[in-house]
């Protein structure tokens, strides 16, 4: 969960999230809130919004999405909460139509100087993906709901850092119509997932900090109890806080780095157990005042609707370039490499592509303008699952 995530790494400042007093908005201050809010106007073409092999079909699309966020500028502890939304309306299939909303609210409580406490919730109502690993022959997209609840501490001593936490997932899919007319009962893809997880780092250099993390998670199936599963992981690995004297300056470096094991076990003896390595990272560096990169690697095992299949192992290695080209003027490039290993018999795996490419042109407090591009690709070993989809995007930002 992202609430658990941000507590991970404390990150510096890439050049697209820099402040820039000229152009940056006011924000709405309320007492000690600030409040921020959004909305961004956006036209897309997509040249095969069905993610197909063949029969290909292109369509425009307009979206709406409304945001708002709202934060203290307390000296000690912290709360922010944000809702945003966005309603798609396809110029041609109508049965693409979606609206999309949710919200979240994060919390930090700073007990002592070497220790404090957080937590958060956050509620998401979101379609699955055209295209997506596991996703069926629907007449109109998959709804899905999600809702995490995290909490957690970290105890400095010294050198030494402990930290704690727990959360719990619930995602439930809704009932869709086939593409043929007919029902699809999703109630047995419906689960809660419940984890714990500890670390132990030690400072050994400024900046350097190596961690044992150990995690234990249990996955409840309410309509499919023999998907029942129970998981463990054990990860090795380092943070890396290069940051210098001024955040943001060139040369900085941050994040974490892991390497580990993991195993799921499912009641089912008939549904493979998938385990193997465990890896991840996620690095910011600012190469210069005017250029940031981006690396992440994780691997996750991701639950499969397929009857004789326990679930897919899914692997992503990405990368992104930030460019400041003039003060105002902002470009962005991303390529992320996933693989889909399936957990059990047929030939299933499923290996994505996707690039893309933004431009951002920040005309004044209130006002931005921009340009995107994607690429996304899937290469299926199952027969006439292959794709590839083209995406441009042009889109009007008011903040305020």
């Amino acid at each position: 969960m992202g609430v658990l995530q941000a507590q991970e790494i404390e990150p510096d400042v890439s050049v697209l999230e820099r402040p820039r007093p000229e152009v940056d908005p006011l924000n709405i201050r309320v007492g000690s809130l600030i409040v921020a809010p959004r909305i961004d106007f956006r036209a897309t073409y997509n040249d095969n919004i069905f993610a197909t092999e063949s029969d290909k079909e292109g369509d425009f699309i307009r979206t709406i999405a409304p945001s708002v966020s709202v934060s203290t500028d307390w000296a000690r502890h912290g709360l922010s909460f944000s809702a945003q939304a966005a309603d798609s309306q396809y110029a041609e299939n109508e049965s693409e139509d979606t609206t999309s909303y949710g919200a979240d609210l994060e919390g930090v409580l700073d007990v002592t100087n070497e220790s404090r406490l957080f937590g958060g919730i956050a509620y998401e109502h979101r379609f699955e993906e055209r295209g997506a690993p596991d996703e069926q022959d629907t007449a109109e997209p998959t709804e899905i709901t999600a809702l995490a609840l995290s909490v957690g501490g970290i105890q400095q001593f010294s050198r030494f850092a402990v930290r704690v936490n727990g959360a719990v997932d619930s995602i439930d899919y809704g009932n869709v119509r086939a593409a043929d007319g007919s029902f699809i009962n999703n109630d047995e893809r419906d689960y809660t997932s419940y984890g714990v997880a500890t670390r132990v780092g030690y400072r050994v250099l400024p900046g350097v900090q190596p961690f044992l993390e150990v995690g234990y998670n249990m996955r409840r199936h309410d309509d499919a109890p023999s998907r029942d599963s129970d998981g463990y992981r054990a990860r090795v690995g380092t943070t890396l806080d290069f940051t210098g004297v001024t955040p943001g300056s060139p040369g900085n470096f941050t994040g974490e780095v892991f390497l580990g094991f993991f195993r799921q076990r499912y009641d089912d003896p008939d549904l493979r157990d998938p385990s193997g390595l465990d890896l991840g990272a996620a690095v910011l560096w600012n190469v210069t005042g005017l250029t940031s990169i981006r690396l992440l690697a994780e691997r996750a095992v991701a639950e499969s609707r397929r009857e004789d299949i326990s679930s897919f192992v899914q692997t992503t290695y990405g990368a992104s370039v930030e460019h400041e080209l003039l003060r105002n003027v902002l470009l962005e490039g991303v390529v992320a490499f996933s693989t889909n290993e399936f957990q059990g018999g047929g030939d299933l795996d499923q290996n994505d592509l996707s690039l893309g490419l933004q431009g951002l042109y920040l005309v004044n407090r209130n006002l931005t303008l921009g340009l995107a591009y994607q690429y996304r690709q899937s290469a299926a070993e199952q027969e006439n699952e292959d794709f590839a989809a083209n995406a441009i995007t042009a889109f009007l930002r008011l903040q305020f």
